[in-house]
Order: C-alpha cells, then structure tokens, then sequence
C-alpha cells in the first residue's frame, strides 16, 4: 500500500526518516506535517469555569494527561514525585486519564503516602482548564507519535518537561533535535525540558529511585523554581502549532 500512494505523510521528522528507511520508499514521496492545534479554541476553552478549584488551592500543580497505561509510565512520574515533595511539600501532581493501570498507581500513591499530593481525578471532557490553572506539564511517556497533548500544554503557555523517547518530544521542544541523541539526564532545550526515558519496569514504593526518576524529579524542582522564564518559552513556541498553517499544507499536497 505505501509503495503505490502518490504521498506518504508522517507526523514527525524522525518517524518520516525511520519510515523511509524501513520500506525502502523514495524520499520524494514521504513528508511530514505536524499536528495542528487549535489555539483559538484553547483560548476559550481553558476560561472555562472548574468544578474541582480544590484542587488547585496549592500555588505549586503539576499536571500530567494520558491513559493510565505502559505506554506513558506515570508509576515513574509518581515515585519521582516523592523526592519533589520533601523539598516542596505543599506541590501537588494531578493526573488526568483513564486506564487499567488505575488501581496499581493508586496503591504506589498510598504506599509512598502521597495522598494527599498526588490525585487521579480521570478523564476530563475540557482538560485546557486543569492546563491553564497548573504551573508545569509533564509527559514522562516511553514513546509517542506526536504527542498531542504537549502542544495543548505549550498553547496553555506551560513549561513543559517531556521524556526524550520516540518520537515528536524532542522535534517540539527543540529546533536543533537532530543532534539530540540519548541523554542520561535532565536537558534544558529551545522550547523546555527533555528528561531521560525510565526502563518501565513496575517498581513499588520500596526500591530505591532510578537515576531516570532522579532527573524526573530535579527536571521537576527546576522548572519550579524557573516556571515564568520557561512559561515564555511555550509562548514562543506555540505560534509554529497553529491550525491555518497545517491545513495550508496539506491543501498544498493535495494540489500537488
């Protein structure tokens, strides 16, 4: 099938390189197209009135969005979290989404006694309000396309600490990515943090953090205590994300 399409498009750079590699197909014919993120609907979105401003009665919100699956490791986010909170105590992490891993994380939340910093409050039909009202959005996950909801956080003009995993983290955080290989620790780039992608095993509440979990956590107090400085940053960012100028390419495509 990708040998007779007229075009192939794939939503990040290093994935239109892996691609073109894998089936052996002409570079001519394989683009990529970043996804688009409606800001101005954002904008409207994240005014919206919360139901749960409890939750944000704590200057310092992390927040996090994903499925409670392996794919986004937010056990690692969770034990991580742990080291944050014996500099910062009052910091609170919320974590939206739905999953099967659901009773698992909220056992490690009750054996590290984060109860009360850590909450699971589900899917959220207008997540941008929980965005807009957190300081830091973190994605710790162990690979993506394009992560969507990385640009919704830069669009809410949040610092953004996201892992350095395949694929779309780091060609959002960084103009320079190409030269970014692996790292072993935390990386402040053009547009906000990577972090070291963890190994994904299902650890509880007794072993000792990785030093992936290490960096998470200093990634984290970092971008803290430098929130306004990197909050700039997305708001520099987010104008290359806008929805015009994905459907002008994929309308000059189709014309082609």
């Amino acid at each position: 099938t990708y040998k007779k399409a007229d075009k192939i498009v794939t939503v990040s750079k290093e994935m239109e390189e892996d691609f073109t590699k894998e089936y052996s197909l002409d570079k001519e014919r394989v683009t990529t197209i970043y996804n688009a993120c409606d800001i101005e609907k954002i904008e409207q979105l994240k005014t919206e009135k919360l139901k749960k401003t409890k939750l944000f009665k704590d200057k310092n919100v992390i927040i996090t969005i994903g499925r409670l699956s392996n794919q986004k490791g937010q056990w690692h986010l969770i034990r991580a979290f742990k080291k944050v909170t014996e500099k910062y105590p009052n910091t609170k992490l919320l974590i939206l989404g739905r999953g099967g891993l659901r009773l698992y994380l909220q056992k490690l939340i009750k054996d590290l006694e984060l109860e009360n910093n850590v909450q699971i409050i589900g899917f959220q039909k207008n997540p941008f309000n929980y965005l807009a009202n957190s300081k830091v959005f973190i994605l710790p996950s162990f690979f993506e396309g394009m992560a969507n909801v990385v640009i919704e956080a830069i669009a809410c003009d949040l610092p953004i600490i996201a892992s350095n995993c395949k694929y779309g983290n780091k060609e959002i955080l960084s103009d320079n990515w190409t030269s970014i290989k692996s790292i072993n620790e935390m990386k402040e780039v053009e547009y906000g943090i990577l972090i070291p992608v963890c190994d994904g095993k299902k650890y509880d509440a007794k072993h000792k953090l990785t030093n992936e979990e290490k960096e998470m956590a200093k990634a984290i107090i970092y971008a803290l205590e430098n929130k306004q400085r990197l909050r700039e940053l997305s708001i520099k960012r987010k104008k290359d994300f806008k929805l015009e100028d994905r459907v002008n390419e994929w309308i000059k495509i189709i014309e082609e």
